[in-house]
């Protein structure tokens, strides 16, 4: 029997990226020092819930839709991606400092972005507008983190 991964799968991959996330930024806000780097963490972090909330109200309103199923290689292309996503998510933990935070931040939103492309590949195009609208939001995230690290 071959094992298939559903569009419900991809999207709780982004629910779980979006709530580690916000937890990592929540962290990073706390033991960053007063100024623009917390600042950062905690605008991220916002944006973040924010995220998880559009992904779950999506959840529920795509249950009704039919999908094609994936290929197997297509399959087992995602599942070795999301066995990646959950190594690097087992790290977030070990961030000693806001670089370390800033650089495992853009990982996070990296990730992001993957997933995105993918469920946005895996719905009918009369239902990704709202996906659209995230990656650019994401695609800012990067921004801010990329010129915190290289300011």
């Amino acid at each position: 029997m071959q094992e298939t991964i559903t569009i419900q799968d991809v999207f709780s991959i982004l629910i779980e990226l979006e709530r580690s996330g916000a937890k990592h930024y929540e962290a990073m806000a706390a033991i960053s020092e007063e100024g623009p780097v917390r600042t950062l963490f905690q605008k991220l972090k916002e944006q973040e819930v924010i995220h998880e909330g559009i992904y779950r109200h999506h959840l529920t309103e795509i249950e009704s839709i039919m999908f094609q199923e994936t290929d197997q290689d297509y399959t087992n292309y995602l599942k070795g991606l999301i066995v990646q996503t959950f190594k690097m998510l087992s790290t977030l933990h070990e961030t000693p400092n806001d670089q370390v935070g800033a650089f495992k931040a853009l990982d996070l939103e990296k990730e992001t972005l993957f997933f995105l492309s993918e469920l946005k590949l895996m719905l009918p195009a009369s239902h990704t507008h709202w996906i659209e609208v995230i990656q650019g939001e994401e695609r800012k995230h990067v921004t801010w983190i990329l010129n915190y690290l290289n300011p």
